[in-house]
């Protein structure tokens, strides 16, 4: 059976620094490399999600905005590469196509983010009926929050009414609301994400655990956190387990999560049916996110399936 993906979110420019620490309050440093890359979490999850699967028969799908200019023009050009269907992508009459600038620091080996909305944030009225189209013609729905409330809370709603299942990465987590966890099917954040939203410091596994059982007084169902090189933490509503990180080296940490959340969807949901399946299958994701920040860039650094597979044959 043929399954359709709809990622909802944003498509940015990346325009990425190359540091070897993160400045403090008021000070100036100097950039050691500068480079440009599509970005924006919904493309990137859309190309991870559409990389990482196998079958052909299955789509992918952006409901996404870019403005009248040439880098949206170069951003639906380089959907396409990635055979992404681009007919829920549309242009903005009033602003650009949105930006991210990227600091990573070498010797943090981390990222920090700063986004410019642009296009990602013109949503209103006048789209509810592609909206909804687009949810009622997919079977998956993703999404995560760097376009306006707007169209996050319309997009929940339709998609609760047409029982599609729902991925909610919640990024920038400063956004979410908690009234949408009755919506969610997966809530994959990462940990400070999880801190963010649930308010507390979490020092390990037990206190994630303690955190996400206050959250499910609020309607959360299933759970999976992203520890970076700790692993992740599942908890499903069947089952509940920590999994190592694949050690590797970390050059480029900026589309980890996006690939995580595609490698979730081509190896866990399309495959298999219970959430104990979804643990076994964890392995190949994890594998996947270890590729991406082995390499710089955001797109440019996920994997395809066949680059997964290798990798596990060679190294896991």
């Amino acid at each position: 059976m043929a399954i359709k993906i709809l990622v909802i979110g944003s498509i940015n420019i990346d325009e990425v620094n190359y540091i070897k620490k993160f400045p403090l309050i008021g000070e100036t440093i100097v950039v050691d490399e500068f480079f440009e890359f599509h970005g924006g979490k919904g493309a990137n999850q859309a190309v991870a999600t559409r990389r990482l699967i196998n079958e052909k028969k299955h789509e992918v799908f952006l409901f996404a905005k870019v403005g009248n200019d040439d880098y949206g023009d170069k951003a639906i050009k380089n959907l396409k590469k990635d055979n992404i269907n681009t007919q829920y992508v549309f242009k903005s009459k009033t602003k650009p196509t949105g930006k991210a600038i990227i600091l990573i620091s070498y010797l943090e080996k981390d990222n920090k983010i700063i986004i410019n909305k642009g296009a990602n944030e013109d949503f209103g009225d006048n789209d509810l009926n592609n909206l909804e189209e687009a949810i009622k013609e997919c079977d998956i729905i993703v999404m995560q929050l760097e376009v306006n409330e707007f169209l996050i809370e319309n997009a929940l709603k339709i998609a609760k009414k047409n029982k599609k299942i729902v991925i909610m990465n919640p990024s920038p987590a400063t956004t979410f609301n908690n009234k949408w966890f009755p919506f969610i099917d997966y809530f994959i954040p990462n940990e400070s994400e999880l801190e963010n939203i649930s308010n507390q410091k979490l020092k390990n596994i037990s206190e994630i655990e303690s955190a996400l059982q206050e959250l499910r007084k609020k309607g959360l169902k299933n759970a999976i956190v992203t520890l970076g090189d700790a692993g992740v933490y599942l908890s499903l509503e069947n089952e509940k387990k920590w999994l190592e990180a694949k050690k590797t080296k970390i050059v480029d940490t900026t589309a980890a999560g996006d690939t995580f959340i595609g490698g979730f969807i081509a190896f866990c949901l399309l495959k298999n049916d219970s959430n104990t399946k979804i643990t076994k299958m964890m392995n190949n994701v994890l594998v996947a996110a270890a590729l991406t920040v082995s390499k710089r860039g955001a797109q440019k650094s996920i994997p395809t399936w066949k680059e997964v597979i290798r990798e596990k044959n060679k190294s896991y």
